[in-house]
């Protein structure tokens, strides 16, 4: 029976799903690409959509268990039918698009695959987020603070406005081009950056025990800073064609000190880590830290820095178009916001379960596959990309010869997919057994058992009580035990 009391664990649930599945799939495309002759049920263009947009909608199911958590602390009954709803609606919609784009139904337009109406049909539960967050904006920012709440607030809303843009497309290719850069580049992307840096303050705050003001500070002058770079993006791609130049280097430069802020909040995350303030007893948090470090330190390596390289007007017209763009877009996606999204929903469904110790160790295990399969990906796309560049843009040679020259580097790719795919599918497989063995605890108790938990902790604090009074009465009675005993000896002697 589905239970309303936590509905957020059901989110975590699906985006956990997701990553498994996610894990088993990304290998399908790289190997049709390598073995054409061999027989894939699925075209190399569907599975490729389908491998993309998995991976967006397990990543937001994450972001949307830890907003529902961590930013709506709300227990009234009504709130969480709402919340229920907006599970129902959201993980139909996704799971719909993923089943027509498996049956090979595309617009063959990237991220935007699915037919019109369904996507139009995602804005319903997206708005119904929006609504729920706003309404309670003022509780939430007595608990979590006002930078932390408006961070994420803001980041959903925007993020449904752009949302709702991408179910217009323009026949004109320039307003199209257009919109999809406005769309992606500008809305999408900032949108969810204000909400990874909402929940990364917030997993921070509240695992490491970092104070709530240096989170705040560091939000406050990334969100300034994106604004900066966003407005110069924009004038360099409208406002100023004739100095596009001046525009991308000064956008370049506000990116780079955009990157400072996962660095600080890497920084902070290592300090509280050597000052003992994560008990590594807990495992919940030693895993959900884990992830958060992963995510910061591939938004520094993988997001920030290669984005810039490709941002570089004197790099970006050789290197444009090739497999260096690909490697940028894994490490950022899935090690940036994947990462997080996983951090998110394991510091959710762990929050009242107790792992073991070989559980602990094939989580950690799991990650360091991910990492490895991660690095070795990017390396191989990022040596087959530079090579590409140098064969195409450089020595002007024939397409199907350079892919023929480049296809010992994409087994790098295969190989750390693989790896990807092992440590997808053990962490997914750990923490779902988990879940599963301790659902009542994990997804709340109903009214009937609601009664006797709360008369077994009643019980429970009155025992301590009692035993922290009967301690001392128990050391003056031993005190006394002993006084008696060398007052026997000495009476025999």
């Amino acid at each position: 029976m589905f239970l309303f009391r936590r509905v957020h664990c059901w989110f975590a649930v699906f985006a956990v799903a997701g990553f498994g599945l996610q894990g088993l799939v990304s290998n399908t495309g790289a190997l049709s690409v390598l073995f054409v002759d061999l027989p894939f049920p699925i075209p190399y263009i569907n599975g490729r959509t389908f491998h993309v947009n998995v991976g967006i909608y397990w990543i937001f199911s994450g972001l949307i268990s830890g907003i529902l958590y961590y930013f709506t602390p709300i227990s009234k009954k009504r709130s969480n039918y709402f919340t229920a709803a907006i599970f129902l609606l959201y993980s139909f919609g996704a799971m719909l698009i993923q089943g027509i784009l498996a049956l090979h139904f595309t617009v063959i337009r990237e991220y935007l695959e699915g037919p019109v109406t369904l996507r139009a049909f995602l804005l319903i539960p997206l708005a119904m987020l929006s609504y729920y967050l706003l309404r309670s904006i003022g509780e939430t920012v007595k608990e979590q603070g006002r930078i932390i709440s408006l961070s994420i607030a803001c980041g959903v809303v925007l993020l449904t406005a752009f949302y709702g843009t991408t179910v217009y497309y323009y026949t004109n290719p320039g307003l199209a081009e257009y919109q999809r850069f406005l769309t992606f580049h500008i809305g999408v992307e900032s949108s969810a950056e204000l909400i990874s840096l909402g929940l990364t303050g917030l997993l921070l705050t509240r695992l490491a025990g970092i104070e709530r003001t240096e989170v705040a500070f560091i939000i406050f002058g990334t969100i300034c800073v994106a604004v900066l770079a966003m407005l110069t993006a924009s004038a360099g791609y409208l406002i100023w064609p004739g100095n596009w130049l001046v525009a991308a280097l000064a956008g370049i430069g506000f990116s780079m000190l955009h990157l400072l802020s996962a660095a600080a909040f890497f920084v902070l995350l290592i300090k509280a880590i050597q000052n003992g303030l994560v008990k590594k007893s807990d495992y919940r948090s030693v895993i959900s830290l884990t992830l958060t470090a992963s995510s910061l330190l591939y938004h520094i390596i993988g997001a920030a820095l290669l984005g810039l390289f490709l941002a570089y007007p004197a790099t970006h017209q050789y290197i444009k178009g090739t497999y260096i763009v690909s490697a940028h877009s894994h490490l950022a996606l899935f090690g940036v916001f994947g990462f997080l999204a996983l951090s998110v929903a394991v510091s959710v469904l762990l929050e009242f379960v107790s792992l073991s110790k070989n559980e602990n160790r094939r989580c950690l295990g799991g990650i360091l596959l991910l990492h490895g399969g991660m690095l070795t990906m990017a390396v191989g796309l990022i040596l087959a990309g530079g090579l590409q560049a140098y064969l195409l843009r450089v020595l002007n040679v024939d397409m199907s010869l350079t892919d023929v020259v480049l296809r010992p580097y994409l087994f790098l790719r295969i190989g750390g997919g693989i790896l990807y795919m092992l440590g997808s599918l053990l962490v997914a497989y750990t923490i779902l057994k988990t879940v599963w063995q301790q659902r009542e605890v994990v997804f709340g108790y109903g009214s009937s058992n609601q009664g006797s938990r709360n008369c077994l902790y009643k019980s429970y604090k009155k025992l301590l009580q009692k035993q922290n009074e009967l301690i001392p009465v128990i050391q003056r009675i031993t005190i006394l035990q002993k006084i008696q005993a060398v007052l026997h000896k000495l009476a025999k002697r």
